[in-house]
């Protein structure tokens, strides 16, 4: 039967109004999604920073196969977080040794390029150091966003004060006059401007030593130390075992500057037994203690460096002046020692009457 024709306008209508509804519908969501995507965009918390790291080192001829394992030891750790090593060499053995010019010239080669091309941090490793652990990424040791002033990162030996083996130093125009000033002091510092032979602990002052001596002088004096800070030697700068020589698992590197005996064959104990076994070495960083120590150091250099100020006013009080005294120079030359730092924030505290409940730390990390 045939519809009349008003039937089949009314039918054609809401047939047109079904088809339609689900493109309103498409349009609707559309908006939605935009609204939120860009509400999202401008709220949601940045990526944070991946630092711009490259590590340097030097080779020394005669070549030996011992040391170049130790190079190979960090190629699997610059492939997973994307560092560059820069070699500098091939030098004699005895030829003059310096950290400070190899750092000088790539430091002023990066400063010529453009502030987003440039490196950020460079690492310095001696090529006694075999890296143990791939997993554990360089830029949690690095100041966070509140540290800006801070340009060197370095560690403590128990024989010759600053270890030059293992460091950090920022891309700066800072970097450059330090270095400059160690490499005028290095070259001053010579066995015959001393009247002979100088003993550095139970070492000769050899090349590789004075270009250490140096830096440990300068990083100490005005105007630098202010922009340096000390960590603990067991998160980067470890020492291998003094029995086996095996390393640390799960610790970032092993360095064998202080090894007794020839040191080449530590190394190749270490090497051997990392080959053998890296599972036993390697371990994500969340599974290691570097976390919860990171932030603790950082946590209690803020509490130094904002309890300063509030002795200024009060400087006059004997108590108070000497716990300004104490605090002044841990914090400026002992932060790597958490014990001795806590401490002292502890005794400027007690003077101020402003004593909080104090961590006396961790003995493993003094």
């Amino acid at each position: 039967m045939r519809l009349p024709t008003q039937a089949l306008s009314r039918r054609s209508c809401l047939t047109t109004r079904r088809r339609l509804l689900p493109r309103h519908i498409a349009y609707s969501l559309a908006i939605v999604a935009c609204v939120f995507f860009l509400f999202h965009s401008f709220t949601s918390p940045s990526p944070p920073h991946k630092a711009r790291i490259t590590k340097v080192t030097e080779r020394i001829s005669p070549i030996s196969d011992v040391y170049e394992a130790s190079l190979r030891s960090h190629d699997e750790h610059n492939r997973i977080h994307d560092y560059d090593l820069v070699v500098f060499g091939d030098q004699a053995e005895g030829e003059y040794y310096s950290r400070a010019k190899y750092l000088l010239r790539l430091i002023t080669n990066e400063l010529a390029l453009p502030a987003g091309k440039r490196r950020e941090w460079l690492m310095w490793v001696d090529r006694d150091v075999i890296l143990l652990n791939e997993q554990i990424p360089l830029d949690i040791f690095l100041p966070p966003p509140d540290f800006p002033h801070i340009h060197f990162l370095g560690t403590h030996d128990k024989i010759h004060g600053f270890n030059a083996g293992v460091f950090f130093i920022r891309v700066h125009e800072w970097s450059i006059n330090l270095l400059k000033d160690v490499i005028a002091h290095s070259e001053a510092d010579t066995p015959e401007a001393v009247h002979g032979s100088v003993k550095v602990g139970r070492f000769e002052l050899t090349e590789e030593l004075r270009d250490q001596r140096a830096f440990h002088t300068i990083l100490r004096g005005d105007p630098y130390r202010d922009n340096v800070l000390y960590q603990p030697r067991n998160w980067y700068n470890t020492l291998p075992d003094s029995t086996d020589h095996h390393g640390k698992e799960g610790y970032l590197l092993t360095h064998f500057n202080e090894l007794e005996g020839p040191r080449e064959v530590g190394m190749t104990i270490t090497i051997l037994s990392h080959a053998r076994s890296p599972e036993s070495y390697s371990a994500p960083v969340s599974h290691t203690l570097y976390p919860r120590r990171i932030r603790e150091f950082w946590e209690r250099v803020r509490e130094a460096k904002q309890l300063l100020p509030h002795a200024q006013a009060r400087i006059n009080e004997e108590a108070v002046w000497e716990g300004f005294r104490r605090l002044s120079y841990a914090s400026t030359y002992e932060t790597d020692v958490e014990k001795v730092l806590t401490a002292a924030i502890h005794m400027l505290s007690r003077a101020l009457g402003r004593m909080d409940n104090v961590d006396l730390g961790h003995p493993e990390d003094a």
